[in-house]
């Protein structure tokens, strides 16, 4: 089924469009699926990757960093850069 059928039938029936929990009322995700949402919309504010950056955190995930991250110029951790890593050329990311 494709992915496009497979959003619609899941919204049709009250289901989260990411999975197969009921979705929250007037929404089209579950509670877990939005509150990931969510986390994600405010850790792309510039302000907050700014404090992860001073708090010497991971501006992705807001791990801390170690050091040796840190004095390379890392922003992000090795598992964020692992699942963001992108090939030079591509338009696709390796993330799972």
């Amino acid at each position: 089924m494709g992915n496009k059928k497979y959003k619609d039938n899941h919204r049709k029936a009250g289901l989260c469009v990411e999975c197969s929990r009921p979705a929250r009322v007037g929404h089209l995700q579950c509670e877990i699926h939005s509150s990931n949402n969510r986390d994600r919309s405010v850790r792309d504010m510039p302000e907050v990757r700014q404090k992860y950056k001073e708090e010497d955190k991971c501006v992705s995930c807001s791990a801390p960093l170690p050091d040796i991250d840190i004095k390379d110029g890392y922003d992000t951790c090795c598992n964020c850069r692992h699942l963001f890593l992108k090939p030079k050329g591509s338009n696709y990311y390796i993330g799972e």
